[in-house]
């Protein structure tokens, strides 16, 4: 396993992301989102992109409040050149279409402006990447997607692993 101490960007994705690799991606930026997930589908023939994070607190791209509780992990597997679950992208508007920018266009107050965190629900997402990645390898994933709510005392699957 190796731990990538660098932004992803179009320049180096070839370098870092390969065939046959598990990737975990837990950043806080839908535009890297969206770039390893495109990147995943249209490259790779063998892939398990395992996604997560939660809302933040304040307003999302929807200008919906969030209370920063909620969150969720995405599984994306690609095998032989076949989807066999959906894109990160698929249910997920905002990382489709992503109102962010990669972290390397930023400017400094862009930067400074990121939306607040809550320790605990950072938790809750490293578990359930950690969890997604312990059932894929132990061959027993069942779901491509798993939403949480800590204030609500919530974990569950989302959507079952042959959602195409």
């Amino acid at each position: 396993m190796t731990a990538i101490q660098e932004f992803v960007t179009f320049s180096n994705i070839k370098r870092i992301i390969r065939n046959n690799d598990i990737v975990i991606l837990a950043v806080d930026n839908h535009a890297t989102r969206k770039l390893v997930s495109d990147f995943c589908s249209q490259n790779l023939d063998n892939v398990c992109l395992i996604s997560g994070g939660n809302d933040g607190v304040g307003l999302d791209s929807s200008n919906r409040l969030t209370r920063g509780t909620y969150g969720n992990c995405q599984i994306y597997i690609r095998s032989d050149g076949q989807n066999l679950n959906p894109e990160i992208t698929k249910y997920h508007p905002e990382i489709r279409n992503p109102a962010d920018t990669h972290p390397l266009d930023e400017n400094c107050t862009e930067l400074m402006q990121s939306i607040p965190q809550i320790l605990f629900s950072n938790l809750a997402a490293a578990s359930a990447i950690l969890n997604a990645l312990w059932l894929y390898c132990c061959d027993a994933l069942h779901y491509s997607e798993l939403g949480f709510d800590i204030a609500d005392g919530l974990m569950r699957p989302i959507l079952p692993i042959s959602m195409l």
